[in-house]
């Protein structure tokens, strides 16, 4: 099933001082709330709607022909464990308003407990969904407009990705030598020992593969404690986070993922990991401390990685 969300902001998510006016980004009509005390730190779904294939695509194509500063690019993002549809709508309409992204935001949502920490089940959903993620990716890649597909896969989203990524026939990509442009794994849930051997994945299908850790992330520490305690991709140990050749590691514990995961506190106030997320998108560039004065390049016994200040 595809279609749009209208998402209320709350007027907490203002930048301050400029007075904003309600804009659509990608398939998000974000309006700012003005309607009593609770908007001003609440989200909220204003309206829903299910389009068919064409005009899940046309309108997309609309707002693709009319961006400005993100011409040409669309935005996926695939939430992960414990996160719910509304709360994955909230997150990919809180990226758009706050990278000021134009071009089209689309929000996969596989069918993730949302309410209660059930790990299992969770992994089973995030692990069956990649033929239907294969056909949305590719809905996207059919959009008018649309040259550039960058994509966010926080948590299981990125276990999600690396299933159809391995899996055999993907139609994503068929015709296109990287079918991804820019690959975004914030603190992917994913065990260490076999993320070398899936990140060639990763690689084949994106022109470029960032991966963020945290230790400090909630989806990833819930997880550790409900589900099985292995050592995962996305976190960051005291000996320094797992590198592997051709991705870029970013250690981005001092700023969090707060901005992905699940919070009460939807409204995230640290920029760091917006700033550097802006940066990449906008301009590709590479390595990760030209992009930012407070990314420091780190050497450990496992390689090289940067570290947010």
């Amino acid at each position: 099933m595809i279609g749009t969300a209208d998402i209320i902001l709350p007027k907490a998510a203002h930048r301050l001082p400029g007075v904003e006016r309600p804009r659509e980004f990608a398939l998000f009509t974000v309006t700012l709330s003005k309607q009593g005390k609770d908007r001003d730190r609440q989200f909220a779904v204003h309206q829903t709607d299910v389009l068919t294939g064409d005009d899940f695509r046309e309108a997309a194509s609309r707002v693709s022909l009319n961006a400005e500063t993100y011409a040409g690019d669309a935005l996926v993002f695939l939430h992960g464990f414990n996160l719910g549809f509304d709360h994955a709508m909230f997150r990919a309409a809180q990226l758009a308003h706050d990278l000021g992204f134009d071009g089209p935001v689309f929000a996969y949502s596989w069918a993730s407990n949302g309410s209660s920490p059930d790990y299992d089940g969770d992994l089973h959903n995030a692990m069956q969904t990649s033929d239907l993620l294969d056909v949305f990716l590719g809905v996207i890649q059919s959009v008018p407009g649309v040259e550039r597909v960058h994509v966010i896969a926080h948590s299981m989203g990125a276990n999600a990705l690396a299933q159809l990524l391995s899996g055999a026939g993907a139609r994503v990509g068929v015709g296109t030598a990287r079918p991804i442009d820019q690959l975004i794994l914030a603190a992917p849930d994913l065990d260490v020992q076999g993320f070398a051997a899936v990140a060639s994945r990763f690689i084949d299908a994106a022109q470029n593969v960032t991966l963020y850790t945290c230790a400090t992330d909630r989806a990833l520490l819930t997880s550790r404690a409900v589900g099985e305690d292995f050592e995962r991709a996305g976190d960051t140990p005291k000996r320094g986070p797992v590198v592997v050749p051709g991705v870029d590691t970013v250690d981005i514990t001092t700023v969090g993922t707060d901005l992905l995961s699940f919070n009460a506190d939807l409204y995230v106030k640290n920029r760091g990991l917006l700033e550097d997320l802006g940066q990449l998108l906008q301009t590709r560039t590479r390595p990760p401390s030209r992009r930012l004065p407070v990314l420091h390049e780190v050497i450990s016994e496992q390689g090289i990685y940067w570290r947010m200040a």
